[in-house]
């Protein structure tokens, strides 16, 4: 259940696909579904690359399915395989979970010294009641990655799956991390903090990043003022008016970060 007062904070807007204007504005993000459905197995959405490409040039997620990690540089969707390896993704190929933004970052820096990604973006992107986008592009002195392989019907919970996620390491890499970080909360509409996908810059190597250490980058931040919520067909954005335990999160986070 998603807090009302929350909803408000953020200026979320619930949509479905029949429903989707054309284009992205500037300082908002669009998401397909919410991490509560991701959580429950809703695997299949009804957003196709193409109309993902369109609402923005900066984002992540995952395919039909969970087949991939799904990586948006530059107006360029990106699939990182389970095995990091990375290609185009095919323009009629679905997500059932993604955020993307029109990115117009406001804050540029550069970093020149070795340190870890959590206390980056702790100084970058302090914790707000809004959304922050962030692109992280130079060489790293290490990044720690998965992706996961396609799943089956009837679809398990995401915990399972990700209990036995595909995990590979880059070390001394040149490449973009683009991601957010979400308002620290106990809302089922996102994970609470960043959420980070790595693409190579000769984009043969990627996924979802558990951990990186930026040596010598340059730092884009655009702060988020919108979100807008296509719901596929099946989910609902259910509000109440009081906080939930947030313990099926909790350990997402954990999975997502470890």
């Amino acid at each position: 259940m998603l807090d009302s007062h929350l909803l408000h904070a953020l200026h979320v807007q619930a949509v479905r696909r029949a429903e989707l204007p054309v284009g992205g504005e500037p300082h908002a993000l669009f998401q397909i579904s919410t991490i509560e459905a991701l959580l429950h197995g809703a695997y299949d959405g009804d957003v196709t690359v193409v109309e993902l490409a369109g609402r923005g040039d900066l984002g992540l997620g995952t395919f039909n399915a969970l087949d991939g990690e799904l990586v948006l540089v530059d107006g360029i969707v990106y699939r990182a395989a389970e095995d990091g390896s990375v290609h185009p993704a095919e323009p009629s190929r679905r997500s059932p979970f993604a955020v993307v933004t029109s990115f117009q970052p406001g804050t540029e820096l550069y970093v020149g010294v070795v340190q870890d990604v959590d206390a980056l973006l702790k100084q970058l992107a302090p914790p707000s009641p809004t959304c922050t986008a962030v692109r992280i592009e130079g060489r790293f002195e290490h990044v720690r990655l998965r992706s996961v392989g396609a799943q089956r019907r009837p679809y398990p919970p995401l915990a399972d799956v990700l209990a036995d996620q595909r995990i590979f390491e880059e070390s001394d890499v040149l490449g973009v991390v683009v991601g957010f970080c979400f308002p620290a909360h106990n809302s089922r509409l996102n994970l609470p903090g960043r959420h980070l996908h790595f693409l190579s810059e000769d984009r043969l190597r990627g996924g979802h990043v558990l951990s990186c250490r930026p040596a010598e980058c340059v730092v884009h931040v655009d702060h988020e003022a919108e979100i807008e919520v296509e719901l596929p067909p099946g989910v609902e954005l259910k509000v109440h008016a009081g906080e939930d335990s947030g313990k099926e999160s909790d350990e997402l986070t954990r999975l997502e970060r470890d």
